[in-house]
């Protein structure tokens, strides 16, 4: 029976088959290492031995939750095969490849997400994957009392060509206990290496600027150049408009934790919903001027795809963070399910976002956003419809 039926009973069992997959998937990260590929084998082979005697509904279940752990088994051995191999840690390579998101410029240089295409190391092609987080420094030559600073150091535009001669190590944290895991985060965003640009005369920009990001950079620059005056209204702009924010100080992130607004600046369900509603409504009200297009098809259809699309827009320019990925995938669900009259319940919605997200990419479970965004929103779920009836929560006790 498909997932949008009438049986209450047959929509339960969809969205429990759908976050067993979740479960699954996230009970990779409780192990205290990667399991190799054949105690995995072993264990997907148990599953599947107990699965046989249990009934239809149980044992799908059984099912989607293994299907959720290889899948991000998978994903974690993949990304894990990524990193930099320890023979050409501190070693020059020459790398050609792309600048990504948006760079971070300051007085002692910039850091940017790089991910390259090819290199070298002493005139032999290796093989490297993943992308690379590097810094370009400022060179400084001491005086007789203080360090100079002399600028050297390129502007580097995001979506430039680049080849650079780089110097690499793999990404470690430090271990203390509650402190940032940096190693953690590499892992996450896909980061290989890490490391700095050296001073070569090989170092220059092969192609210019392009891409989603180049756009980003460019509405933060008008941004800019509108307020030229008040840069920290610039920088609250930029965070709204793009994401970017680079130019937040310390006092800022302050008031807005005061203030209870920090998630404003973090581009989730409510910018990207009302794009999404927005074009939604232009779109209807052209069908009403020109009536001749229903006869082609309904409104429902002219509206969803390009508020779809204008959703999905939006969540690039905002980097496509996983609170907007979570944003466009409920909004695409539910847009489906008006698509096709079918009813689509809130749990049943949050439980297919959260797999697609997972499906596309099981590492963002390893991100503190992942989880803030989607119990977030469970928490509205469960308020919303405490108002109307009484919570699972409050029925079981």
């Amino acid at each position: 029976m498909s997932a949008c039926s009438d049986d209450p009973s047959s929509f339960r069992l969809t969205s429990v088959n759908l976050l067993a997959f979740a479960i699954g998937a996230c009970s990779l990260w409780f192990f205290p290492r990667l399991p190799e590929p054949m105690v995995l084998a072993a264990m997907a082979a148990a599953i599947m031995i107990v699965a046989v005697g249990l009934p239809i509904r149980e044992r799908t279940v059984l099912l989607c939750s293994l299907l959720g752990l290889t899948l991000a088994h998978a994903s974690a051995d993949r990304a894990l095969a990524m990193r930099l191999p320890p023979a050409l840690e501190g070693v020059d390579l020459i790398a050609d490849g792309r600048v990504e998101d948006l760079p971070d410029r300051d007085d002692d240089g910039t850091r940017f997400r790089f991910c390259p295409d090819s290199a070298t190391q002493a005139g032999r092609a290796v093989e490297l994957r993943g992308c690379w987080r590097l810094g370009w420094y400022e060179p400084r030559h001491r005086g007789r009392h203080h360090e100079a600073v002399v600028a050297s150091v390129p502007l580097i535009e995001p979506g430039t060509r680049w080849r650079l001669t780089v110097r690499l190590k793999r990404p470690r944290a430090l271990i203390n206990p509650g402190g940032f895991d940096s190693e953690r985060k590499a892992l996450e965003t896909r980061i290989s290496a890490v490391g700095y640009v050296r001073e070569s005369a090989s170092n220059r920009q092969l192609a210019p600027p392009g891409g989603i990001d180049m756009i980003r950079a460019r509405i933060a620059g008008r941004i800019d150049a509108a307020l030229t005056d008040r840069p920290r209204m610039a920088a609250l702009l930029r965070g709204l408009a793009v994401g970017d924010r680079r130019g937040f100080e310390d006092a800022d992130w302050l008031a807005l934790r005061q203030t209870g607004t920090t998630h404003l600046f973090s581009i989730s369900g409510l910018h990207v919903g009302m794009i999404a509603v927005f074009v939604g409504l232009l779109v209807s009200g052209l069908t009403r001027v020109a009536p001749s297009l229903l006869r082609i098809a309904p409104r429902r259809v002219w509206m969803l795809p390009p508020a779809l699309l204008a959703a999905f827009g939006y969540a690039l320019l905002a980097g496509l963070e996983i609170a907007t990925q979570r944003s466009v995938a409920m909004i695409a669900v539910a847009g489906v399910a008006v698509m096709m009259r079918r009813g689509a319940g809130a749990w049943h919605s949050w439980c297919l976002a959260l797999v697609v997200i997972i499906a596309i990419d099981p590492l963002a479970m390893l991100g503190i956003g992942f989880w803030l965004s989607y119990l977030g929103v469970a928490w509205l779920i469960l308020q919303g419809q405490g108002r109307d009836r009484q919570s699972w929560w409050r029925s079981a006790s």
